[in-house]
């Protein structure tokens, strides 16, 4: 088994990302949008043949005075930028996003900021 080549994420490999390997490009992200900050999480893994499975993942937290506005924002955002929201921080699972979508998340929300 292989991962398709170009642009697209390998999703075997996304499942299997060691806890370091997460840990390492989290902190790559944070280290990018002011005030963000790593912390531990889970990855839901989604339906089909794995409904309700999580996976311990590293998360970037970014604080928000109104976390659902940046939200917003940030699906508005061109590209749309897709995080969650959870205890007031608009989150970024790295598992989900590949490293050359980091700039477009900074972009997206220092624009999500601004507003």
């Amino acid at each position: 088994e292989s991962c398709l080549v170009g642009s697209e994420m390998c999703i075997r490999d996304r499942l299997t990302a060691p806890p370091d390997e997460l840990m390492s490009r989290a902190e790559i992200l944070a280290a990018k949008i002011p005030n963000a900050e790593t912390l531990l999480g889970e990855s839901a893994v989604g339906g089909g043949a794995f409904p309700g499975t999580h996976l311990s993942t590293t998360l970037v937290s970014v604080t928000s005075k109104s976390p659902k506005a940046t939200l917003a924002a940030l699906r508005q955002y061109d590209p749309p930028v897709i995080a969650r929201v959870a205890d007031g921080c608009v989150l970024f699972d790295v598992r989900t996003v590949r490293d050359e979508e980091f700039e477009i998340i900074k972009s997206a929300m220092a624009a999500a900021r601004a507003r």
